[in-house]
């Protein structure tokens, strides 16, 4: 399956977090933000005019709603206005409510300011130039690196302070290593393919110590939901649920369907949620910190074209296998309650089944050709789905095509040659092209090309994002920052001064990358 890696997860051999009618450089055409309170005529404080600071002063010499002499009766014409006064205060109070509600925007500019001095944080073992990575989970930053013997050294800062909480070498050595994911309950460390297996090591996030370590396949694949890691055992045709604090004991096992000839490929996706492409992410649409209790379901699909759906913490199948879905290796998609499918047949088209009972799909969208293939299915907005089309896999015929989910029907198309990567950014797109020096391109929400540029760009939340000026590197660079709010300019951050770019992480406010020879954090917002 290719496009963005929303599995939480882990797919063997591709790169942790760590481009028509668009001139490089062109600036932004938005339309100027929304201001709510200075929308519909409403004034800032309108409940000023409904109780006024003084009461009105009647001819007989009583305030409205006060008598002069105790035992005077209020005259029921007075009573009455009194209601309709306080009754016209709560229209006014809830429709500027309403208003809010429905104009200001949920994902609000950020307090983008210049990089704070670095705040330097030192390696458990030497960086050398073997895999380094950094990554993000709540206020709390985690740096590996790995020294000449193939140890692999883990430290956790706060990401606010900077302040070093642990170092640990507890991962032990391997022959090289290839991945490092932040879990509510745990850090995970997944060693590099050595003799056909590869080592997955859990350690203790609040002391860096060894929790559980297992054996895994060298093309297996791990993905996450709630505290469960689901383990793709391709060797023993088996999917296995693992319990993150239990020491990694089985939960639940299920046997992989199987085809009359034997064969037993599988592909295992989670299903995401709105929010879980919202979060901070890597210049891949890799989410770094994504909430994994929102949605716990996972869709199986195996080698004899089946599709089922199953509860990832208790291994319970919630929908039984519905045949002639789609192959292993056909690109799919589990967001928003919907299975998308890009079907790899005669038929080159994109269907979606509902994710509750895989029942009779609805035709998507029908490709205008028989060389047509597609990659990289992604949420792009509500009830909408992006994908990369290319006529015989030539990437220079490459067009970003957004299909509506919920009735049908392509809404845009927009060519644009080399496009290997789509991240969702709100109801926006960033679209990097394998090109060099390679460039990503921001598509609207019509499909209107924003801005190209070289260098790389990446999810901050729905609204925000952060540019690079450079391609990402793993060799110490300097890339020119910016942050970008959705219809604003951007702001100049400053130059990102001796990190491996390739290495960094982020949330909101907080970049955390692997330097030279250390680990470093700087603040960009907040």
């Amino acid at each position: 399956m290719t496009g963005p890696d929303f599995t939480r997860g882990v797919e063997p051999g591709t790169p942790h977090p760590a481009r028509a009618g668009s001139t490089q450089g062109a600036e932004p055409s938005y339309a100027a933000p929304v201001d709510p309170w200075a929308s519909a005529g409403i004034v800032a404080e309108p409940a000023h005019d409904a109780y006024p600071a003084t009461s009105p002063t009647w001819p007989d010499g009583t305030a409205d709603g006060v008598t002069a002499r105790r035992g005077d009766r209020v005259p029921a014409y007075r009573k009455k206005l009194f209601w309709l006064v306080a009754a016209a205060s709560a229209v006014v109070l809830g429709v500027v409510a309403t208003l809010v509600v429905v104009f200001w925007p949920r994902y609000p500019a950020l307090d983008f300011h210049a990089l704070s001095d670095p705040r330097r944080v030192a390696p458990a073992v030497a960086v050398t130039s073997r895999f380094a990575a950094a990554t993000v989970r709540g206020d709390r930053a985690f740096f590996a690196s790995v020294s000449d013997d193939g140890t692999l050294g883990v430290v956790a800062a706060d990401a606010g302070t900077g302040e070093r909480l642990w170092g640990s070498p507890a991962a032990g050595a391997a022959q090289d290593w290839e991945r490092l994911v932040a879990l509510p309950d745990a850090v995970v460390a997944i060693s590099a393919e050595d003799d056909d297996h590869r080592r997955m090591v859990l350690l203790d996030p609040g002391d860096g110590k060894l929790l559980w370590e297992r054996l895994i396949g060298d093309d297996d694949t791990v993905l996450f939901a709630e505290d469960t890691v689901v383990l793709a055992d391709r060797e023993e045709n088996r999917l296995l649920g693992l319990d993150v604090g239990g020491q990694g004991r089985v939960r639940w096992e299920l046997k992989n369907p199987t085809t009359s000839s034997g064969s037993h490929d599988t592909t295992v996706v989670a299903v995401t949620t709105p929010d879980d492409v919202a979060t901070p992410a890597s210049a891949k649409g890799e989410p770094f910190a994504a909430p994994l209790d929102d949605d716990r379901r996972i869709v199986q699909i195996s080698a004899d074209r089946s599709a089922r759906v199953i509860d990832a913490k208790t291994g319970t199948v919630l929908v039984a296998p519905r045949q002639s879905v789609a192959d292993p290796d056909d690109p799919v998609l589990a967001h928003d309650g919907r299975l998308i499918v890009a079907e790899s047949d005669d038929a080159h088209r994109i269907v979606a089944y509902d994710l509750a009972k895989l029942g009779e799909p609805r035709v998507l969208y029908t490709a205008p050709d028989d060389n047509t293939r597609f990659a990289q299915l992604t949420p792009c907005g509500t009830d909408r789905v992006c994908a990369v089309q290319t006529a015989s896999s030539d990437a220079k015929t490459a067009q970003v095509v957004a299909v509506d989910a919920a009735e049908g029907g392509r809404r845009w198309a927009r060519a644009l040659a080399d496009t290997d990567d789509l991240v969702p950014l709100g109801d926006s797109l960033l679209a990097a092209q394998n090109t060099t020096p390679t460039k990503v391109s921001l598509l609207g929400a019509d499909g209107t090309v924003r801005w190209t540029r070289d260098g790389a760009a990446a999810r901050l939340d729905g609204g925000n994002l952060l540019r690079f000026a450079k391609p990402l590197s793993r060799s110490p660079d300097d890339p020119s920052v910016a942050g970008e709010h959705l219809g604003d300019e951007a702001v100049e951050l400053g130059p990102l001064s001796g990190v491996r770019s390739a290495t960094c992480a982020w949330n909101t406010e907080v970049l955390a990358c692997v330097a030279d020879e250390d680990f470093v954090l700087r603040r960009f917002a907040g």
